[in-house]
């Protein structure tokens, strides 16, 4: 099961933060924020993209992985019973998909301003199946 998914840049600020199981207070929140952070940024990236630990609010065998790309940490929080090739999938999915959403959206300005709504519409289509 997915406890949370939390991404911060470098500095350590949330830049998408969803938790599944419910972590009450904006305090506990930040704390949580925080423990991952520590916990993957002080990891060198020739490591592996996983983790396994303890986080109090989840509980005991949360395993955090990870994949860290330029200047964004992707993390999900998850149970053992996750897979974790999976899990590194979807962070692939999700880094990709914001990948060609960029670029489509600099190839329509460049291009005919009319496009915008084509790839737009196509855009919101394909996020919308997730």
């Amino acid at each position: 099961m997915i406890k949370g998914i939390i991404i911060v840049n470098n500095s350590g600020k949330p830049r998408l933060v969803k938790f599944y199981q419910n972590v009450f207070g904006e305090e506990r929140q930040q704390s949580v924020i925080r423990r991952v952070f520590q916990q993957v940024s002080t990891r060198s990236d020739s490591f592996c993209n996983y983790l396994e630990g303890s986080i109090p609010e989840w509980g005991d065998n949360i395993k955090l992985i990870y994949r860290h790309y330029a200047t964004l940490y992707f993390v999900f929080a998850v149970d053992a019973q996750e897979s974790d090739l999976g899990i590194l999938d979807l962070i692939q999915a999700i880094n990709d998909q914001e990948r060609m959403h960029k670029q489509s959206i600099k190839t329509a300005t460049v291009g005919k301003g009319d496009s915008v709504d084509a790839i737009s519409t196509k855009l919101g289509a394909s996020r919308s199946a997730w």
